[in-house]
């Protein structure tokens, strides 16, 4: 239920911002669309608990170098260990007109569930085993680098690692699309 609920919450977002296009050489809002693939880890102490990330994102520029960017991943480490994050970001571009490499920084505050099942022996008089279920919801918030590096006029590939809580780091890559202008 909640998987769907996040679900639909992103396909609203990316469809409703679809609408919004791309800026031409002045300020005027655009958007752009992106599928990300990586790793992140949920270490505390000397501890590790690296996952699995996929997620999509919709970046809304309302200036030059300013944007709003609401994103969805789902990290799995196991069948018993997934995440579900809906963070919204606000990304700042170093950009200057015509740049193929465009620097950015971003970060955000947002939630976190946190699916899990912990398998912990087995009932000494049925032998059958004893599980505790670990779910949570709780927020997330991170920050980080990304560099968008442009393949062709609207089409881009982009590296982005991020440090902060739930997870604890992440590294990303990310395959984009910036909308056309629309006179």
């Amino acid at each position: 239920m909640r998987l769907s609920i996040c679900a639909s919450a992103v396909l609203i977002s990316l469809l409703a911002s679809s609408h919004v296009f791309a800026q031409d050489s002045n300020s005027r809002p655009r958007a752009e669309i992106k599928m990300f693939v990586g790793a992140s880890d949920f270490g505390f102490e000397n501890e590790s608990y690296p996952h699995l990330v996929v997620g999509a994102a919709t970046r809304i520029h309302i200036s030059r170098h300013w944007s709003i960017e609401p994103e969805f991943n789902y990290m799995r480490r196991s069948s018993t260990d997934h995440d579900y994050v809906v963070q919204p970001n606000v990304v700042y571009e170093f950009n200057r007109l015509g740049d193929r490499v465009v620097p950015y920084l971003i970060g955000g505050v947002g939630v976190v569930h946190h699916k899990g099942v912990v398998i912990n022996d087995t009932n000494f008089f049925t032998g059958e085993p004893v599980t505790f279920d670990t779910s949570y919801t709780t927020w997330s918030a991170s920050a980080g680098a990304g560099l968008k590096v442009f393949v062709s006029k609207r089409l881009f590939i982009a590296p982005e690692a991020r440090v902060g809580y739930q997870p604890t780091a992440r590294a990303t890559v990310s395959i984009g699309y910036v909308f056309p202008v629309q006179d």
